[in-house]
């Protein structure tokens, strides 16, 4: 996909600060993170993918349309191990422990990796919304959060992995997952939105956000039988 794309119409470290209508379309305000200075875009059309709480700073018009959406907080622990750790076998490995909040981790060894690659353990925490304010105090707890993902992990391993353990690092995400409720799915907010030049993408246009795609397909098929 990315060598189909022209590199100058590819921006990698750029982050879309506002949308402005105009009479020939939008002009987009762009901050250049690397260099540190606000470009100015001007298109005819735009596909929104990004988050959509954050539409109530960048294109305030339509966040009328997603403000009731519900995000689940999501916190990851990336584990780097020694290569002399078992291999698990498995891309995906879910856990069920006294932390109802993990939701198990992968395993970069499972896929293709270059040469002198790190092998990642990459723990998933699914956080209750009411948690969300708890994530600014991760920095501060972030030791408690390795050692309790490692002690875990080690668990799967049934072994004490921490010896095997060369680097940890944490990332919290206060907006990551929508929360289908009551009359979400199959609401597709593209047909309330005023300007046709705009459309919205992503997991929380209330559409199918990704795993229930496979409880869609399983209501859809009793229905067929």
């Amino acid at each position: 996909m990315k060598n189909a794309v022209n590199p100058d119409q590819l921006l990698t470290s750029h982050l879309v600060s506002q949308i402005k209508e105009t009479t020939q379309g939008f002009e987009i305000s762009v901050v250049d993170v690397k260099q540190r200075v606000v470009k100015s875009i001007k298109a005819k059309n735009i596909i929104y993918a990004g988050n959509k709480h954050a539409l109530k700073y960048i294109y305030p018009q339509d966040y009328n349309l997603f403000e009731k959406t519900v995000y689940s907080p999501w916190m990851v622990v990336n584990v780097v191990v020694n290569e002399d750790l078992p291999l698990p076998g498995y891309w995906q490995n879910e856990m069920l422990t006294s932390d109802s909040s993990l939701m198990g981790f992968i395993d970069s060894a499972t896929q293709h990796r270059k040469s002198g690659q790190d092998r990642v353990l990459t723990a998933y925490y699914c956080l209750p919304p009411e948690s969300r304010e708890d994530l600014i105090n991760a920095e501060r707890n972030k030791a408690i959060i390795a050692e309790n993902t490692i002690k875990h992990i080690g668990n799967y391993f049934d072994e004490d992995i921490t010896p095997k353990v060369k680097a940890v690092s944490i990332k919290a995400m206060g907006h990551a997952m929508p929360m289908p409720t009551k009359g979400y799915l199959f609401d597709d907010k593209n047909q309330y939105r005023k300007n046709k030049n705009i459309a919205y993408a992503g997991v929380d246009n209330s559409r199918l956000p990704l795993l229930f795609e496979a409880v869609d397909s399983g209501l859809t098929a009793t229905q067929m039988i």
